[in-house]
């Protein structure tokens, strides 16, 4: 039996427990599985794109989520959709392995709201829905805490009106994350 070096069996320690919790706080925030518009509408943003740099959150609503440092690349994957990849470094090569998540975004009364999936061996079915604000070199973006949210939400197609009417009404936040652009993207987009 082949054994990885130590070094090599902490990095996939460290990234199933970041996969881990990336999954089970999805889990607990405001998801469904449909998107909250059709991925046709989507039309890509080149200002959000490129590296952004984790500086930190504010939890709401006792929700307990303490991540470590991370950078998030986000990359046009067609004209619709990104590709999300969260790595611990910005050095890539010296950084474990990426989480990856596929998004697209719904525009719905000049709000911008993402809808995010995990790609991890298999595309979930779930659409984790995220909104979010972002600035020449600042991007925030927080998601609902089920817990809060599920006496308010009764079906799929009243997600969207609870998200605009609570748009940024803390009382149902889980968790506000703060981002500052590392580097812009200048991928063309075909």
């Amino acid at each position: 039996m082949h054994m990885l070096p130590y070094s090599g069996r902490k990095i996939l320690s460290e990234t199933a427990k970041g996969i881990f919790l990336i999954v089970l706080l999805s889990c607990q925030e405001l998801s469904g599985n449909k998107p909250l518009s059709r991925v046709g509408q989507s039309k890509i943003d080149t200002g959000i794109t490129g590296v952004w740099k984790y500086t930190g959150c504010t939890n709401y609503n006792h929700f307990n989520m303490t991540v470590d440092s991370h950078y998030l690349y986000i990359t046009p994957f067609n004209q619709h959709e990104y590709v999300l990849c969260v790595y611990n470094s910005y050095d890539t090569n010296q950084s474990s392995s990426p989480i990856l998540f596929r998004a697209f975004i719904s525009r719905c009364k000049d709000k911008n709201i993402a809808n995010v999936q995990l790609l991890f061996n298999k595309t979930s079915h779930e659409y984790v829905y995220y909104p979010f604000t972002f600035s020449k070199d600042t991007l925030c973006f927080w998601g609902y805490y089920t817990d809060k949210v599920s006496s308010q939400v009764s079906k799929q197609h009243s997600y969207k009106s609870f998200i605009l009417q609570h748009f940024a009404d803390t009382n149902f936040f889980s968790s506000y994350r703060i981002y500052v652009r590392s580097q812009k993207d200048n991928t063309p987009i075909k």
